[in-house]
């Protein structure tokens, strides 16, 4: 059957019927279904695939139309995955906690900023409200230092937006792109078409690339 791969770095697939989607990981094996028969199909076919490789297969668990492990929620009936409540609630009160102190500790930053960028895992938009926290993190790694009036509006707005990280996986998909830029001059925006591949393609992650060619750069002398 065809099928969709959900894998690290691209663009979240769209559920649908008669297109599943599976996830591989280390030796776990997960199908996401728009309908039971989706996703039996494509388990039955992996299992066939396993015998046939000799590999053995734990019997298989359905878990039905929400699943709820690891913090994470995937709704089928509404077609969305987003973060536990209490997960969330959790990380507001620790927000709310770290806000009190004076003085914050680096490694306690550290373990908050860990949590901030998994819940943003499903909102990468967020990540964009840490500019100064980041900055902060890194003066104060192995030490402790008072943070300033903008390091605490960061931390307080992104506990604040916490609760909007989610994936819509039957979200529409959307045919025209849009690409603009601007100056002290003026600004200008363009408009094209582009198939569901193209803007797949354009919306991967690139960080790993990028870090490594940073590294790479790092050795030699700046101009």
């Amino acid at each position: 059957a065809a099928a969709q791969h959900l894998r690290e770095r691209h663009v979240a697939p769209t559920i649908c019927r008669s297109l599943p989607v599976l996830a591989v990981y280390i030796d776990n094996f997960l199908v996401l279904g728009g309908s039971t028969a989706d996703a039996n199909t494509s388990t039955t076919a992996f299992a066939k695939i396993c015998d046939e490789n000799d590999v053995r297969t734990p019997a298989e668990h359905a878990s039905g139309p929400i699943v709820a492990e690891l913090g994470i929620c995937i709704d089928g009936p509404r077609s969305i995955i987003h973060h536990k409540l209490p997960r969330l609630w959790r990380f507001v009160l620790a927000s709310t906690a770290l806000l009190r102190r004076r003085r914050w500790r680096g490694d306690i930053l550290d373990i908050w900023l860990g949590h901030a960028i998994c819940i943003s895992s499903l909102a990468r938009m967020l990540l964009s409200t840490l500019q100064e926290v980041f900055s902060f993190a890194q003066s104060i790694r192995h030490s402790s230092g008072t943070p300033s009036t903008i390091v605490r509006r960061e931390v307080r707005v992104f506990a604040d937006l916490a609760f909007l990280g989610q994936v819509n996986f039957a979200r529409p998909i959307a045919e025209e792109v849009y690409v603009g830029d601007a100056s002290t001059h003026g600004w200008c925006l363009m408009s094209t078409s582009a198939h569901y591949s193209e803007s797949n393609e354009a919306a991967k992650y690139h960080e790993r690339c990028r870090f490594h060619d940073y590294l790479a750069a790092s050795s030699q002398p700046l101009p």
